[in-house]
């Protein structure tokens, strides 16, 4: 242990404690390839105005300084520009004092600020003169970045020397909102990825192991002497090598070729594992057959590495060849003599012990240093023949081996010239990709294009062919539109084609975009704007701490590239007189580089011209505390940081589109005006979603809806009537509203009052919820005038909305008249719901309250029909589909809601569910999946028409009754299947009595029963009083003789009971809150409502499929046949469970019809449950079925074009 490590530990260096997150990402040969590369940025080229202004982005500097803070080895800033004040507005990494300044001298000062280990020059001299004087001077660099815009003359000359240097190049290019990125890399651009794909396939020679491995694999022939330990422990790979060799003598020597025949190996090796170790205790095994794909393969050499060995700077070394060809030259001489790659040394995660693993490890790791050792021999045989003239120096073992270990993942980029939109000389190929996406308005070729636009103009004006002022050079809208005729020209060269209108439009408004930010740069320029934002290093003279800034080195001075000059360039914050922190100096070497832009925001707050935060703050320690204070006190008043307010009433038009749709010369329609006749149809703003407050609204329906149905139990034929009538109401009211919101609705101050008024009427209904019912009016004539009142003040809400929009609208005549008219409407369903209120009020009109159905389903009809004869009104464009649907989901919830209650009463009424009520509820959960994939499934926004639309619309009434009787049925049905199967098991041996001796046995008999309910219910409270009945029966004195007496008692004994577990269900047989009834009485009404569940559950889920084959009919302008089969099958099977519920017709009194045996067969809800699972199926497979027959008539007509 002494030997193999120092007997002394070595704390990382200061370099590794600064890139420790990125040593880990790329490990230190990433970093020393980082330190050992230059960066050089072309910032601008020149001037674009007398000015003297450049108009370019920050791109290239936040990438510089992307680069420095990871730390490359230098870089150098080309910018002849000098900074202005539209700089300040983007540049972070410029300053007040730098005004009028080189932009690359103070852009480089505070770039090296970061970190001091980078280098960085500069030079105001434009790039061509330098390139002038010095034409090598791009070889020095490993990376080129240029931001635009750029002279094309430029631009081609460094990309032409780039390309002759094999150096990349980036050229980006941001105005506004818009930026392009182009690299241009070497013609071959060799790369060995370190970072392979974890689920590539790794090549373990299994099948050629060399002498080492196989003597290991030797060590464990016999595994059947092995004990379980050590059998549950062997290395994967040695599994693999032994029942190879198995192998090999049973199949003539050779391995596995075929999947078959590796299927048969890997059954071979899953049989060697021992089924009688403990769980987990074979997982080697598992993982061997699991590798038997992917390591049992005769070994070949992929097509791209082939490639690469075939290219010519592989097989013809010179002395300027890259390290990359002299080691590929060597791998592929290595390859040919054993037909295999180096071996990485690595091995896979498997089960085994340390030691073995290790030993193992060692194997295949003094291998791939054989391999290297080999390679390595091939690279310097293959310097030595180059010899002298050999540019690089010897490379490096490490570099070779990092080659080995990746030897499988090489690969070769082929690289292109930038793609230049010369107007002059268009290169085909760039013309061709810019043509062949021009068209697609999704694609981003236009901004492309744009952008080249202003390098063309910036070309002009550099080479003096502007043909207007030169302080309006980029103002003057004549010259982007010449700028954009010569791209469009260019791109219809040579016979290439015209470019259509619609990508020309394009084009012309990407263009229009660059041109606002252009001039939004210059005006900010001229008149003398201050930027918001300030680099986090500036600081004001009487700033507690001042920075001490190093002057950065020209490019013309400087004779070394040693690190001599480092300590100069490291910036302190030294201490002066008014410092009042007890500090001597906060030395900058302490924190990470890209801290320091963190440290020294905290100085940001002396700049504050005045400051309107008190002066105790200054005093403040240098942290977040500060920070957090200073943006309290410091007012922002950017547009992003303010809301605009509320408008007191918005207007319901697209007025800016109804200014597009006016011809030239032509002033846009006023729609107050009396004399905008001319344009009769106004546009409404059209909204693609729900909005917040719409869905806030949706809210309330859903409290309404669940407080009604969870104090309305449907148990009589009345209370049936009034669950659908205050549903109805309910509904329509709802409905009313979504077609103001869909078509009108803004946000205002006015339109949230009127939302505040319908929730208040949302309020109002849900007070009258509990006690609402459609009993004879003249009882409670309070109750139905407050709901007539609630209804007249809900349409009220609905005219006073309406009547705004027709102000707006008021110059649109024919408009204006269906407005009145919807108007009218409303107003008039106001009065007859006030006359209603009044009628009862009176005393008078038994059935007055059937207005409040007539006339809600009177209004939608009138509504719908004039949004169908005024198409301007329609429902085209606007979110119903979302609203309708999202509606859906919510009466599907209130079906979760009661399968939720009825799992409550479940686990309330017994002490532990059974397996059928477990089954019950799942299939009361699938009823709802059904109902809603049907819904969705068959919903298509793009296919509506009109009418159609507003059909779909209002058919959802039915619908959502539909499915909410079906939920309340199902959730009847599993409570009493549960509590019937209760009863069933507790009474079936209540036969006993018969054969008992004496009535004492009989008593004995039915009190075990009473005990065993005892204990399997949790209602014990309301057991019934049978102690008169045990007394009775004790009475009798011969059994045979008063059977029939014991009969009835025994009846009488068992209808209690049944009504008791009833009761603990939450199932009540009378709804009244008596108890006075008899036993016989609440048998009775029991029933009777049983029959009732029975008939609307079947009836309304028949009427749930019906009514979604109906809205998929409306939904769908133009339906296929397959889409009409399903229809009419979705249909057919609703009829059919709608008439499952005549059964309760034919019932006898005598309990021996079918009827009665499939009521309490428990196969009520599952039957449903069925039928909806079949209406899915069938669906679905007209789908596939359609499906597969268009891709065959595709292919056939395909295969008959000449």
């Amino acid at each position: 242990m002494t030997q193999s490590f120092a007997s002394t530990f070595a704390g990382p260096t200061s370099k590794e404690r600064k890139y420790d997150r990125q040593l880990r990402l790329w490990a230190a040969s990433g970093q020393q390839a980082l330190e050992d590369s230059r960066v050089l940025l072309v910032n601008s080229d020149g001037p674009v105005d007398s000015d003297n202004a450049p108009l370019t982005g920050v791109v290239g500097v936040e990438t510089l300084k992307n680069l420095v803070l990871p730390g490359i080895g230098g870089y150098t800033i080309v910018d002849p520009a000098t900074v202005t004040e539209a700089d300040l507005g983007v540049n972070f990494f410029l300053s007040e004092d730098s005004l009028g300044k080189s932009r690359a001298v103070e852009t480089c000062n505070y770039l090296r600020e970061l970190n001091p280990d980078v280098e960085g020059i500069w030079s105001s001299q434009p790039i061509l003169e330098i390139l002038g004087q010095q034409p090598r001077f791009l070889a020095s660099y490993s990376l080129v970045i240029v931001t635009g815009p750029m002279r094309q003359s430029t631009l081609q000359i460094i990309s032409q020397r780039t390309h002759e240097l094999s150096i990349p190049l980036i050229y980006t290019h941001s105005v506004g909102f818009y930026c392009s990125f182009s690299l241009q890399l070497p013609s071959v651009f060799p790369v060995v990825e370190t970072h392979p794909d974890p689920d590539s396939m790794q090549d373990l020679r299994l099948t050629n192991p060399w002498p080492e491995l196989l003597a290991v694999a030797k060590k464990v022939e016999n595994l059947d002497a092995l004990d379980d330990h050590q059998h549950g422990h062997v290395p994967y790979l040695l599994l693999l090598l032994h029942y190879l060799e198995k192998w090999k003598k049973s199949h003539g020597g050779i391995y596995p070729q075929t999947y078959n025949e590796k299927t048969e190996f890997r059954e071979m090796v899953r049989g060697g594992a021992r089924t009688g170790n403990s769980e987990g205790g074979e997982e080697n095994f598992d993982e061997a057959a699991a590798a038997v794909l992917k390591s049992i393969s005769p070994w070949t050499l992929r097509s791209s590495l082939r490639d690469i060995f075939e290219m010519d700077q592989c097989c013809n070394l010179t002395a300027a060849s890259d390290n990359f060809w002299v080691i590929a030259h060597a791998v592929k001489a290595f390859y040919k003599r054993h037909g295999v790659l180096p071996l990485p040394g690595s091995l896979p995660d498997m089960k085994a012990q340390s030691a073995d693993y290790i030993s193992l490890q060692n194997i295949y790791k003094s291998k791939a240093r054989q391999d290297l050792a080999e390679v390595v021999a091939g690279v310097r045989a293959a310097e030595a023949q180059l010899g002298a003239d050999r540019i690089v120096s010897s490379i490096s073992e490490k570099e070779i081996e990092v080659f080995c270990k990746n030897a499988a993942h090489i690969k070769v980029i082929k690289g292109r010239k930038l793609p230049l939109l010369n107007v002059d000389e268009p290169e085909q190929e760039t013309v061709k990709v810019i043509r062949n996406n021009v068209g697609n308005i999704e694609s981003p070729i236009s901004i492309f294009i744009s952008l080249r636009a202003l390098d063309i103009l910036v070309t002009e004006y550099q080479e003096g062919k502007f043909q207007s002022a030169p302080y309006l050079f980029l103002d003057d809208p004549g010259n982007w539109q010449r700028a954009v005729s010569k791209v469009i020209n260019a791109l219809q060269a040579n016979d290439s084609g015209s470019v259509d209108d619609e990508a020309q439009t394009n084009i012309r408004n990407a263009v229009q975009e660059t041109q606002r930010a252009g001039i939004l740069r210059q005006s900010m320029k001229r008149q003398g704007l201050q930027s918001t934002q300030r680099p986090p290093h500036q600081f004001s003279s009487n700033s507690p701490l001042e920075l001490v800034k190093p002057r950065s080195t020209p490019i013309d001075k400087l004779t070394s590239t040693s690190t001599s000059t480092t300590g100069s360039r490291q910036p302190q914050f030294t201490q002066s007189g008014n410092d009042r922190s007890g500090g001597n100096t906060l030395d900058l070497d302490s924190f990470y580089p890209w801290e320091l832009s963190l440290v020294s925001f905290n100085f940001v707050h002396s700049h504050l011209h005045p400051p309107l935060f008190p002066p105790f703050i200054n005093t403040l320690p240098v942290d977040g505390l500060k920070m957090r204070l200073k943006n309290i006190f410091n007012p922002n008043y950017t547009d992003q940081n303010w809301r605009k307010p509320l408008a007191p009433a918005s207007n319901p038009l697209a007025l800016e589109e109804i200014s597009l749709q006016s011809t030239p010369g032509e002033h846009a329609p006023n729609p107050t005006s009396k004399g905008s006749q001319h344009h009769e149809e106004p546009v409404l703003r059209k909204r693609h979603a729900a909005t917040a407050m719409e869905l806030f609204f949706d809210l309330f329906f859903v409290a309404n809806l669940g407080s009604f149905t969870s104090t309305h139990d449907i148990n009589t034929v009345q209370n049936l009537k009034s669950y659908i009538g205050y549903i109805t109401i309910l509904w329509f009211y709802w409905f009313q509203t979504v077609l103001f919101d869909l078509r009108f609705h803004s946000d205002s101050i006015l339109s949230r009052i009127f939302t505040g008024m319908h929730l208040g009427v949302m309020t109002g209904f849900a007070v009258l919820a509990p006690n609402f019912a459609t009993t004879d009016p003249l009882n409670h004539p309070r109750r139905f005038r407050n709901m007539g009142l609630l209804l007249m003040v809900s349409r009220l809400v609905l005219v006073l909305q309406y009547a705004i929009v027709a102000w707006y609208i008021r110059g649109y005549k024919k408009t204006l008249s269906a407005k009145i008219m919807t108007t009218g409407t409303l107003f008039a369903s106001a009065m007859v719901f006030l006359a209603l209120a009044v009628t009862t009020q009176m005393r008078r009109g038994r059935y007055a309250y059937l207005g409040w159905y007539i006339v809600p389903a009177i209004e939608a009809l009138a509504m719908v029909s004039i949004s169908s004869i005024w198409k301007v009104l329609s429902f085209k464009g606007t979110p119903i589909v979302e609203r309708f649907g999202g509606m859906t989901l919510i009466v599907l919830g209130e079906g979760t809601v009661g399968m939720t209650k009825a799992v409550t009463s479940i686990a309330k009424g017994t002490s532990y569910p059974t397996a059928s009520s477990i089954i019950l509820i799942t299939c009361y959960i699938i009823i709802l999946y059904f109902m809603y994939m049907i819904y969705f499934d068959q919903t298509d926004e793009n296919r509506f028409g009109y009418i159609r639309q507003q059909i779909w619309a209002i058919f959802h009434f039915p619908l959502h009754m539909s499915i909410l009787i079906t939920s309340e049925g199902s959730r009847a049905f599993v409570l009493y299947s549960v509590a019937k199967g209760i009863y069933e098991t507790a009474f079936k041996h209540s036969n006993a009595s018969k054969v008992s001796e004496t009535t004492s046995q009989v008593v004995d008999t039915l009190k075990l029963i009473v005990h065993n309910l005892r204990a399997r219910l949790r209602n014990t409270q309301d057991v019934p009083d049978l102690n008169y009945i045990y007394n009775n029966i004790t009475a009798i004195e011969n059994l045979e003789a008063d059977s029939q007496k014991l009969g009835d008692l025994i009846a009488e004994f068992t209808g209690r009971l049944f009504i008791w577990i009833m009761r603990s269900f939450g199932i009540d047989a009378t709804p009244q809150k008596s108890t006075s009834q008899k036993d016989s009485e609440q048998l009775a009404k029991l029933t009777d409502k049983l029959f009732l569940v029975f008939r609307f559950f079947f009836i309304a889920a028949g009427l749930v499929l019906i009514f979604m084959a109906v809205l998929h009919w409306f939904s769908k302008s133009h339906k296929s046949r397959g889409e009409v089969l399903s229809i009419i099958t979705t249909t057919t099977i609703g009829i059919g469970l709608s008439l499952t519920s005549i059964m309760a017709l034919y019932d006898e009194q005598d309990g021996e019809s079918a009827f009665y045996y499939y009521l309490n067969s428990g196969w009520i809800v599952p039957t449903v449950t069925l039928a909806y699972a079949l209406v899915v199926a069938i669906d679905n497979s007209i789908i596939v079925i359609s499906h597969k027959r268009r891709i065959r008539y595709v292919s056939q007509a395909y295969r008959q074009v000449p």
